[in-house]
């Protein structure tokens, strides 16, 4: 049994505080989210189609994705991190704060980096060509791979959820932050666990007409940039609730202030 907290950590309280911090940050937080994480992909992208008729599924293509997928996390790192310092510090401490904690970040940004992984074993063993697998074959075996990466997302959530923030407020390594992160949320995984699909269904819900417009007409155009654009602003909040469930945690099991909290980016 846990040692029992002085309140309870909880989904609603967490929300409220998310919201406030982006009607209190939400220029610093927009910009952002457009430099590093919706921005790079539709500006690569048109320079890509501006030389090749499509994306390639070669060596060059998979690192491309990948080197867009680091700058993605990046940006999100710096959105954590500007939930943290909400109450003080100047712009640019978010961005100092992530390039001092690289040495702890980018492991873990490999590491989750399973898509691109995975992607590019099914393209270099052949397993996409036409007639390899069948329709049929090919969906299932998506939805089985779709299924793992939900489950594998779950179990982190619950498991060290708070890493980011751990490592950006508390300038720890990559175990002594995964060590903490767990101890952290040691009570509140499954709720934790909740939010995180909470998230998922409003990415869901976002995504939708992009999906439904690609299956209808083909390539969703307007609609899919909409979408992407929503999609992004959603994830960006989610790194804001990440940062909110931190400073809660530490609020209901170890009563610290706020600003001792935030007072490392001053």
């Amino acid at each position: 049994m846990d040692a029992g907290p002085s309140t309870r950590f909880e989904i609603g309280r967490v929300l409220r505080r998310s919201v406030s911090t982006v009607r209190r940050r939400w220029l610093e937080l927009l910009l952002l989210t457009v430099a590093f994480v919706w921005g790079p992909w539709p500006l690569v992208y048109a320079l890509v189609h501006a030389f090749h008729s499509a994306w390639s599924q070669g060596p060059a293509s998979f690192g491309l994705r990948a080197g867009l997928n680091l700058v993605e996390a990046f940006g999100l790192a710096a959105i954590t991190a500007v939930a943290l310092r909400e109450r003080g510090g100047s712009p640019t401490a978010s961005l100092g704060r992530v390039l001092r904690a690289l040495p702890a970040l980018l492991p873990a940004w490999v590491a989750s980096d399973y898509d691109i992984a995975w992607r590019f074993w099914a393209y270099s063993t052949g397993l996409f060509q036409k007639g390899r697998l069948s329709a049929d074959v090919l969906a299932d075996f998506l939805l089985l791979v779709a299924g793992l990466e939900l489950l594998l997302a779950m179990a982190v959530a619950a498991g060290i959820g708070v890493f980011y923030p751990v490592v950006l407020a508390e300038r720890r390594g990559p175990l002594e932050a995964m060590q903490r992160a767990w101890l952290l949320l040691r009570g509140a995984r499954w709720k934790v666990v909740s939010l995180y699909l909470l998230y998922l269904a409003a990415y869901f819900v976002i995504t939708l007409p992009s999906v439904l417009t690609t299956i209808a007409r083909g390539p969703s155009g307007p609609v899919g940039w909409i979408t992407g654009a929503l999609a992004d602003a959603a994830q960006s909040f989610w790194w804001v609730a990440v940062a909110a469930s931190y400073i809660e945690l530490r609020e209901v099991k170890e009563g610290a202030p706020y600003d001792q909290i935030a007072e490392v980016f001053v």
